[in-house]
């Protein structure tokens, strides 16, 4: 049985959502026949050794300063660099508004054994922890695996809270997370993909997505006009960071494009931010169907994007 490192970053606006979380990752623990430890990358949490100090009695808890780094995707590049100094076989990420399922790493574990990469569903859930929607994967098609980046150049759906990654997988030369980059799961997947690792879905649910006023971006993507905007612009400072890919290269002017639209004239496109936005979907995926909306001649085939 593998030896897991849980990794989450944690901050103060996620404080009320402390304990259900450190609760599911002790049970699912307790389920788990390896030896299962935790990493926290302290963002601005003030007394976190005394915050998690009822799980460091359960489980070995470590920290890793993340403070004044100022950006997401560096307090992401402090909790992998300090994840891999650690002797251990696997990392699960699993954000602290979540909660983990009773049969998170054991399903981790067994698409481990045929990847380097895990992802699996989430169910989704209220400020409250009620269970409100059906899953994240419902009706998105997600692939039972992916070997190739272009599988998440149109969405992504394998994130900082649903995934596993093998500890040989990532090394001292993995780079680093570009600051630029305001998705940096959706990147540090995306670049290990382009190095050759392979990803496998796990055939039970890994936790449970927690749908509150914090929430980035939620389980269904918000049509207003505001949220589209700054969805747009996570997925241009996406495709800005592979200027070396000619498929996310040619995407940058056209979201360019269609933020100006929306900025200028947001009611041409209510109708089809509206489409866009009013069906399953997994994250960005409606960014990339405006794009295609708005230029109907180019639409892509669905292998592209799938």
């Amino acid at each position: 049985m593998r030896r897991l490192l849980v990794c989450t970053a944690v901050y103060e606006a996620a404080r009320r959502f402390i304990t259900p979380w450190c609760d599911s990752v002790a049970a699912a623990a307790s389920r788990y026949d390896g030896a299962v430890s935790v990493l926290l990358a302290v963002d601005d949490l003030t007394q976190p050794e005394r915050t998690f100090a009822a799980l460091s009695r359960r489980l070995p808890t470590h920290f890793a300063d993340a403070r004044g780094t100022g950006r997401i995707a560096a307090v992401r590049s402090k909790m992998l660099a300090t994840a891999i100094s650690f002797d251990t076989d696997a990392y699960v990420f699993l954000d602290i508004d979540d909660l983990a399922e009773r049969q998170c790493f054991s399903a981790h574990g067994a698409a481990l054994d045929e990847a380097e990469i895990s992802y699996g569903d989430l169910r989704l859930i209220d400020e409250v922890g009620r269970e409100v929607a059906p899953s994240f994967f419902a009706d998105a098609d997600v692939p039972p695996r992916v070997e190739n980046a272009r599988q998440l150049i149109g969405r992504n759906f394998i994130g900082f809270g649903n995934s596993a990654l093998r500890a040989e997988a990532v090394s001292a030369s993995t780079p680093t997370i570009p600051e630029s980059v305001l998705a940096p799961d959706w990147w540090f997947f995306t670049e290990m993909l382009r190095n050759g690792r392979k990803a496998r879905r796990t055939t039970e649910t890994v936790g449970a997505y927690r749908l509150h006023g914090q929430s980035l971006l939620g389980g269904r993507a918000s049509p207003e006009p505001g949220a589209v905007l700054r969805r747009c612009a996570i997925v241009l400072a996406h495709y800005r960071a592979f200027p070396d890919d000619p498929a996310m290269s040619r995407l940058v002017p056209r979201v360019e494009t269609l933020m100006a639209q929306i900025e200028r004239a947001p009611e041409t496109l209510e109708g089809a931010m509206q489409a866009a936005c009013g069906i399953a979907g997994l994250w960005f995926e409606d960014v990339h169907r405006l794009l295609y909306a708005t230029e109907p001649a180019q639409s892509p085939s669905a292998s592209a994007t799938s």
